[in-house]
Parts: structure tokens; C-alpha cells; sequence
């Protein structure tokens, strides 16, 4: 919101202005600072022109009192680099690297800007100019990427809210159509032939740490992230389970429990893949021990040669390799788990389940993605209704409980 300029305008909604009992006041606060045009307020009011007047007065005391208690000094530029500085050591180090960037792509619009100036118009032309001129890269930023820097901007604006910097947080104004929309499509899971050939790959010949880290992230689900986190501790072989609990991330020196509690969970495992793990930690224990390494319930499944957390990123180079010598090229590491969801819904996991073994908080996520795969076990379902229904052989209901 900016300071009121002039003495405003009472505006007649019919003719003659003599006789009008409805009046637009109108409050003009200067021109937008990124499109140039003018800025009002309007308010409606019904009366006689002399009242219209002095009710135009009360709206401008009005909106220039709520700025009174307001700093209205302070810029954008500096507010946001004040913010990061006192979010660094709130938040994890990859979550940092992102409201960073972001807050680099807001500052080119809006660095010199007012925070009391900068307004819901604002902030959609902002929006409007990341997707069409583009950020610090100089390409215009997909729908994704202005949705993330629009979600850290109403952090921003609502964190000056709390301060007394602003009366308002501008973001919440915006309409939701108006709002960036997330637009990167989901990538397509492997084909059954793909992944089929994929496991038979993972189990041939002697296991090793890598290959052992794709059959969890095919089979399990798991991100890269949380396979290379994973510790024997995590493995229960004789349960033929295992325990979610860590994350490895890229931006982190130190192995970190997952972001979410929701992504701390508890996948069984197939026999195959409960004695190919048995198989690996063997074999790994075999291989440490031939360096005067010793493994324990510590050491990390997906290990490096010595015994150590593989970093997620020298996976994901070693992966781009392999891909490309299997026939899988620009498959990327999370199609894996994508792939482990499509399985699941298609083979008829009812949605709830799904969404656990996934670390999903909900099941609105499967639902939107899956939507095509999950009408298939849906129709299974009404199939199996009616087969007991009908008494059709080979069917046995479960009996009724009795109240």
C-alpha cells in the first residue's frame, strides 16, 4: 500500500449528480512503481454529495492510518536479504539454495521496490514478467519454478507482516487464477517390459552397492536420497522390512532424518530382494574387511568403496552412465520410484496403502497422478462386489460382523 496523494475524487454512479445518491470515492496512491500506471483505492458509498465528501476524507484518514504505525522506508531488496540471512540457520541447507535463487529472480523486479508499495498488481506483474522476461538466467522460468518463487515471496511478505513492516501480506490478495501454476508434467514410469528387464539386470551375477540401491528405488520406492541413507541398522532381514527414517542429501555434510515425518516408513520387502541384500551384505563386509574396514549396523547399504554414505550426486552421474549402456537413456532416477507407484496402483493397492508406502502425507497426490492407472483396480473392485453378490463360485465373501 503507498501513501495517498491529493485530495481524492467523489465520483456520481448516476445523472444528474444533483439528485445521485450513490457515490465511487476514490483515494489516488501515485503510479506503480514496475508498470507505470496508476494506483487507487475505491470505495462505495451511498448518500448525498456532501456526505460522500466527508466520508471521502474518512477513507483517506483511513488508509493513511494504516500506514502510520508502518515503516515505510524500507525496500524489498533489503527486507528479503535480512530474511535469508536470519532463515540460514532455520532451515535445512537445500531449502536455503532454493528460497536463495528465488529471492535472486523476485529482486530483479522488485530490489528498489517499497515493501508498503509493493501490492497484490504488483505482485502478479512480477509473476507475469518471470514467465514471459525470465529471472538471473536470463529464460523465462517455467510455472513450477514462479510457483516456488511466489510461495517464498508470501514467506517474505508474511514474515514483514509479523515485523509491523506491512499491514497486510500482498500474496494472500492475489486471486488463485491470477497465481503461478504448477506446470512440469509428471515424468513417465519405465514400461512393464522396461522394468521387468531392469530387475532381471539388478539380479543377475554378484550384487553391488549400486545396483543394490536400484532394486530398492524400483522395489521399495525410495528417492536417491533416502536409499543412499540407508544403514543395515535400517534392514530387517528376518522381518524382510525395511525402515525409512534418513535422508542423504546433496546440500548436507551429515546424514539427516527425512524432512517430513510422513516420509519415515516401513516397506516389506520381496523374498528376492531380502536375499539379494543378504547376498550384498555379505559380499560388502567381505570386500571392507579385505581393507581393514569393518562393517557394522552402521555402515550404509549403498556404500562407497570405503565403507562410507555414497554422495547422491556421484550416484546420479554413475547412473547416467548405466542408463545409457541398458537402453534406458533420460530415464532419470526418481522414474524409478515413479515407476514403483504405477505398479502398486495397477496391481490393485488400495490408495491409502499406496500412498504410505510412497511417504505420501496423503493420497491426493496419487490420485492426481495415478488418476489414469487407479480406475483399473476400481473396476476389479466393483468386479469382486458383485461376484459375491452373485454367488459366483470360487467366491467366498467374509462374513458379516454381528452387533
Amino acid at each position: 500500500m503507498a501513501a495517498v496523494k491529493g485530495q481524492g475524487s467523489v465520483i456520481p454512479c448516476a445523472k444528474p449528480e444533483k439528485t445521485c445518491r450513490k457515490w465511487i470515492l476514490q483515494a489516488y496512491l501515485g503510479r506503480n512503481k514496475l508498470t507505470g500506471k496508476p494506483e487507487k483505492k475505491q470505495r462505495r458509498f451511498q448518500g448525498t454529495k456532501t456526505e460522500a465528501k466527508r466520508a471521502l476524507r474518512e477513507f483517506i484518514a483511513e488508509l493513511e492510518s494504516g500506514l502510520a504505525n508502518f515503516d515505510q522506508t524500507v525496500t524489498f531488496g533489503d527486507y528479503a536479504e535480512g530474511w535469508l540471512r536470519r532463515r540460514k540457520n532455520d532451515v535445512r541447507r537445500g531449502t536455503f539454495r532454493k528460497d536463495s535463487n528465488r529471492v535472486g529472480n523476485l529482486l530483479m523486479y522488485l530490489g528498489g521496490a517499497r515493501m508498503c508499495d509493493i501490492d497484490a498488481d504488483m505482485v502478479s506483474h512480477v509473476m507475469d514478467m518471470l514467465t514471459s522476461k525470465g529471472g538471473v538466467s536470463g529464460k523465462p522460468l517455467s510455472g513450477s519454478t514462479c510457483q516456488g518463487a511466489f510461495t517464498t515471496l508470501s514467506l517474505i511478505m508474511g514474515d514483514a507482516v509479523k515485523e509491523k513492516v506491512i499491514p497486510e501480506n500482498p500474496c494472500k490478495l492475489v486471486e488463485r487464477k491470477k497465481r503461478p501454476k504448477n506446470d512440469t508434467r509428471e515424468k513417465d514410469s519405465l514400461t512393464l517390459d522396461e522394468a521387468r528387464a531392469l530387475q532381471a539386470l539388478l539380479l543377475e551375477g554378484d550384487p553391488d552397492s549400486r545396483r543394490v540401491g536400484l532394486l530398492l528405488a524400483l522395489n521399495c520406492g525410495l528417492s536417491r536420497e533416502e536409499f543412499t541413507g540407508l544403514r543395515w541398522r535400517d534392514v530387517d532381514l528376518c522381518s524382510k522390512c525395511i525402515r525409512v527414517q534418513n535422508a542423504n542429501t546433496a546440500d548436507d555434510d551429515e546424514l539427516m532424518t527425512t524432512k517430513n515425518s510422513y516420509r519415515q516408513r516401513i516397506v516389506p520387502l520381496t523374498a528376492e530382494v531380502a536375499d539379494r541384500l543378504l547376498s550384498w551384505k555379505v559380499l560388502q563386509a567381505q570386500k571392507l574387511g579385505e581393507k581393514g574396514i569393518r562393517a557394522d549396523e552402521g555402515t550404509p547399504v549403498v556404500s562407497n568403496p570405503v565403507g562410507e554414505f555414497m554422495h547422491p550426486e556421484a550416484f546420479g552421474k554413475w547412473w547416467r552412465r548405466y542408463r545409457a549402456k541398458i537402453g534406458l537413456d533420460g530415464y532419470g532416477l526418481h522414474q524409478l520410484r515413479h515407476t514403483y507407484a504405477t505398479i502398486l496402483c495397477a496391481s490393485g493397492t488400495d490408495i491409502i496403502t499406496a500412498s504410505k508406502l510412497m511417504g505420501h502425507c496423503d493420497t491426493s497426490m496419487l490420485s492426481r497422478v495415478y488418476a489414469h492407472v487407479i480406475p483399473e483396480y476400481a473396476r476389479q473392485a466393483a468386479a469382486n462386489v458383485g461376484s459375491v453378490l452373485n454367488g459366483d463360485a470360487g467366491v467366498e465373501p467374509v462374513p458379516f460382523l454381528m452387533g
